[in-house]
């Protein structure tokens, strides 16, 4: 009967760690998505800055 109980708790809780580790795993995902997107809108603003910089340099030079 100890045994059987011990199995089961095992079972159980192997279960449980897996399913845990698979949230782990999607979240981590996710969380790339997210910061991936993030360096891209990033990247996206420092090369239009730049373009505005250019054109407020060009724009000073005709004055």
């Amino acid at each position: 009967m100890k045994k059987q109980r011990l199995k089961a708790v095992a079972i159980t809780t192997m279960l449980s760690a897996g399913a845990l580790m698979g949230s782990v795993a999607m979240a981590d995902q996710s969380l790339d998505a997210v910061l991936q997107a993030g360096q891209a809108k990033t990247t996206l603003a420092q090369e239009s800055q730049k373009r505005i910089d250019r054109l407020a340099q060009e724009t000073d030079d005709l004055g």
